[in-house]
């Protein structure tokens, strides 16, 4: 593929911005442009849903965005997501310590990745900084996962962390170009990170000497296309580079070969935006906000059956109870508590409202902490639906590369229709189950892996439900 793909994406959104879709004459403008074939061109097109190849197509729907970032009253002398404008004190302390030094602090915090795999964060910089070569720093703001706004909240209340974050990453890894991928539609998060990379640029904390010390490094803005799918790394570095945003198989791993073939490091906003607090007050200081299972603290996006949904930041094994009555004042119109859908569309049901919130407790529960999305559903919701709008979600949002996934999705959905409607017998539980086990066993990346969580959860939570619906 041409180097001068990676502009494709860009250039279409440019062209459609002009006309509001693109049409044929668009696209052999831009193959023309960039030296490769037109049926690239509609391949690229085809796969992101907020390309639109007609006035009549709607392509993805856009809603005007609401700033919900609300943190809960720090319990610690410094929040990680709190506090006034400390904006690249963090950067001016980086600049004096080796990489080495960067690097230890960083082991030493037990901060992990606040995504899925929940990865120790040192190893991953220490991994990109032993690779020799041009290396990239990357910013997955790819949020999508369903009633998720944490990140698109903190780079909208604090771009400052996130463009610290990568900088400092920058330093301890020996990078000197770098990319921040936001999810599209986000014209809050958008603004502020624009605003705050001028800022940046006029006070040397990116350019050609970072802080007056002679290292390059600078950060790129991507705006995506419209694909739920981009979060995953290897699809998120394919549309950096201007391919369909389908995962591939690993190894090699980002680190060892990422954008365009360089050692790339790929952190999301949750996970770069606690770096500059770490550097400041210390890996002691960090470490002394968690528990045994998981230093520092957590950014959830907390919706549902609660009085006050949005945004908030708890200490890592706050129990789910205190988010609940604490943060977000309790049930709404006095309900009592059902469960709770943790990790999104990726998650599942958690009925004990006394666990805590750490990776491998809320895993041990029946969730998983994930991109830190919490659901909270009262008495009387109807499980069995919640599955299925998560099942509708995920057969739109599969990429197709797998057919187990592609067909699977579909076809689970298609089963949830017949349960509801009441037009199949006991037997399809069984084979829902099945199913739902064979996306998880044999999908190629973490979103076909994760994706039948919710069919799975509240089989086993809630059968009676399911057979409710087939007794009718």
């Amino acid at each position: 593929m041409s180097t001068e793909a990676r502009n494709l994406i860009p250039l279409l959104q440019n062209m459609q911005e002009q006309r509001g879709y693109l049409n044929e004459s668009d696209m052999e403008r831009a193959a023309d442009e960039l030296d490769i074939p037109v049926s690239q061109v509609f391949s690229i097109a085809t796969f992101y849903t907020n390309l639109k190849l007609s006035p009549e197509d709607p392509g993805e729907e856009s809603t005007e965005e609401k700033d919900p970032f609300r943190p809960v009253e720090p319990r610690q002398e410094r929040a990680i997501l709190a506090g006034g404008d400390t904006a690249f004190e963090a950067v001016k302390k980086a600049v004096r310590l080796s990489p080495e030094e960067i690097l230890a602090i960083i082991k030493d915090s037990g901060l992990r990745g606040r995504g899925g795999a929940n990865f120790p964060t040192g190893i991953k910089w220490e991994g990109v900084a032993k690779a020799a070569g041009d290396k990239y720093v990357v910013c997955n703001g790819n949020e999508g996962d369903l009633g998720v706004f944490m990140d698109r909240a903190i780079m909208a209340a604090h771009p400052e962390l996130v463009i610290e974050g990568m900088v400092i990453a920058a330093i301890a890894t020996g990078a000197e170009k770098g990319i921040l991928y936001l999810r599209e539609n986000s014209p809050l998060a958008q603004t502020a990170i624009e605003e705050m990379l001028e800022r940046a640029r006029r006070e040397g904390i990116l350019g050609s000497s970072i802080a007056g010390v002679g290292t390059s490094f600078d950060i790129e803005l991507r705006i995506g296309a419209g694909a739920y799918v981009s979060g995953e790394e290897t699809a998120l570095i394919a549309s950096i580079e201007g391919r369909r945003a389908e995962p591939s198989l690993k190894p090699p791993f980002p680190f060892e070969k990422g954008v365009f073939g360089c050692p790339t490091l790929i952190n999301n906003v949750e996970t770069l935006s606690a770096v500059p607090a770490i550097i400041l007050c210390g890996a002691e200081w960090y470490r002394s906000l968690g528990n045994d299972n998981n230093a520092g603290t957590k950014v959830l996006s907390v919706t549902g059956d609660v009085k006050r949904t949005g945004v908030v930041e708890v200490q890592m094994g706050t129990p789910l109870s205190e988010v609940i009555e604490k943060a977000c004042g309790g049930m709404k119109d006095g309900r009592i508590f059902k469960c709770a859908v943790i990790g999104g569309p990726s998650g599942g049901v958690v009925k004990d409202p006394a666990t805590p919130i750490d990776y491998p407790s809320v895993a041990k529960a029946g969730g998983s902490l994930g991109s830190g999305g919490i659901t909270v559903y009262a008495e009387g919701t109807d499980m069995v639906r919640i599955a299925a709008d998560f099942m509708a979600f995920a057969s739109a949002e599969s990429c197709g590369k797998c057919n187990v996934c592609r067909i699977g999705t579909v076809r689970l959905k298609e089963m949830y229709d017949l349960v509801m409607s009441g037009k199949a017998d006991e037997s399809i539980l069984a084979d829902m189950e099945e199913l739902a086990g064979d996306i998880k066993n044999y999908s190629r990346c973490g979103f076909g892996q994760t994706v039948t969580n919710p069919v799975l959860s509240t089989l086993r939570a809630y059968p009676e439900e399911y057979k409710a619906y087939l007794s009718r």
